[in-house]
């Protein structure tokens, strides 16, 4: 296992790249550095049905699949034997991914060379069920009247918040909501629908066997200077390694940053696994009989009403008065 050597807060310095990340934008500083030493990277991207798969990519182009949180377990395919080849054929590597795929990873290469090898792993919530995902995506083509093309979640697409999906349907009609106000982002954020080995996480730890562990910056606004400050994410960055150092080097000019500690930028899922909020089983029990509509109502709340404020809120968010309707609410709950 690795320890935590240094903490950094960054902001990709190009808004492009900043806008199509959930947070930051250090990945695609990552993945460049290792292509232009013409390296590969790994990662986990969307297939054209939806479904998140870890995929290879030997150009930045071919990377940018790769950007954005995919709330969802990915299948790993070959990527392993892929990632291994590689190395045995000499090149550089980046392998991002959760912590548990990580440490898969190493585990597999633990017989051959691995100094051409970076990992980047995440502060994991926990992975959601494929399952889950799969049902919430049907239910969200009746909605939209149209198979979906994409998702993404954390799409920036609404101002005040960083926790937003956005569905594209194939027929141009388009889904946006805040998280408050998507089935699968509380089923997701409540810890429902987690795989059961996530309650139990070995690796929700400072303790990881990456080279660097990005996140979000959750923490005061007043922590950090006026040129990382926007409503749409800043990068936690923790270096694990000599590697990550090296690749810290190599690319901290792409970026607004400031050193800050762990003890600042720490995160729940940094000292424990998620914990279920309810009875999980009794929960997949009711999701073979229920519809997501019963689901939402028992477990989360009147799903009726959260379409009406999701609706609400983002055409107030358009009109850019969303912040006057919140603080209205807040005083009438006053």
């Amino acid at each position: 296992m690795n320890e935590i050597k240094a903490v950094y807060l960054a902001k990709n310095r190009d808004n492009n790249v900043w806008n199509s990340s959930s947070s930051g934008g250090v990945f695609n500083a990552l993945a460049k550095d290792i292509i232009l030493r013409n390296g590969i990277v790994y990662g986990a991207a969307y297939s054209d049905n939806n479904k998140v798969i870890h995929l290879r990519a030997e150009t930045l182009e071919e990377c940018i699949k790769f950007q954005g949180s995919k709330y969802v377990q990915s299948e790993m395919g070959n990527c392993f034997k892929l990632c291994k080849d590689d190395l045995k054929n000499g090149k550089y590597v980046l392998f991002t991914g959760t912590p548990c795929q990580i440490a898969g990873l190493n585990l597999f290469l633990k017989d051959i060379d691995t100094s051409k090898l970076y990992t980047q792993d995440i502060i994991c919530h926990g992975v959601p069920s494929p399952e889950f995902y799969k049902r919430y995506i049907k239910f969200m083509e009746k909605e939209l009247g149209s198979d979906i093309k994409e998702v993404n979640f954390r799409s920036k697409l609404l101002p005040n918040d960083i926790q937003d999906i956005s569905l594209k349907g194939k027929n141009g009609k388009v889904y946006r909501s805040y998280g408050t106000h998507d089935i699968y982002y509380n089923f997701f954020l409540r810890n429902i629908i987690l795989r059961p080995v996530c309650y139990e996480c070995k690796f929700a730890s400072v303790d990881r066997m990456s080279d660097i562990i990005l996140g979000d910056y959750w923490g005061n606004p007043k922590n950090v200077p006026y040129n990382l400050k926007g409503e749409k994410g800043i990068s936690a960055v923790f270096i694990n390694s000599e590697k990550g150092k090296e690749l810290w080097r190599d690319i901290k000019d792409s970026f607004n940053y400031m050193e800050s500690t762990l003890e600042v930028c720490i995160q729940p899922n940094l000292r424990a696994p998620s914990e279920a909020r309810i009875d999980v089983e009794m929960m997949w029990n009711d999701y073979e009989k229920y519809t997501l509509h019963k689901l939402t109502d028992k477990y989360i709340g009147s799903y009726k009403k959260m379409k009406i404020e999701r609706r609400i809120k983002v055409v107030l968010a358009d009109l850019n008065i969303l912040p006057v309707y919140q603080n209205l609410k807040r005083s009438i709950k006053k």
